[in-house]
């Protein structure tokens, strides 16, 4: 659940997820980050209007 909300946003990150939630191993945790990093060296993300109005009411002001 946690691994969603820092790789939300990125395409096609679904398969790294899963396997990220599957790991036992600190070894194994690293081997996929390391895999995450390198696949997505240089991606930009795409800029996007924030309305604020609805930000403000999603965070209960």
């Amino acid at each position: 659940r946690h691994y969603a909300n820092y790789l939300k946003g990125l395409p096609n990150i679904k398969e790294y997820r899963l396997q990220l939630c599957q790991l036992k191993t600190l070894p194994e945790l690293n081997e996929v980050l390391d895999t995450v990093i390198k696949a997505y060296t240089g991606y930009q993300f795409e800029r996007r209007k924030i309305d604020m109005d609805a930000m403000a009411y999603s965070c209960g002001a």
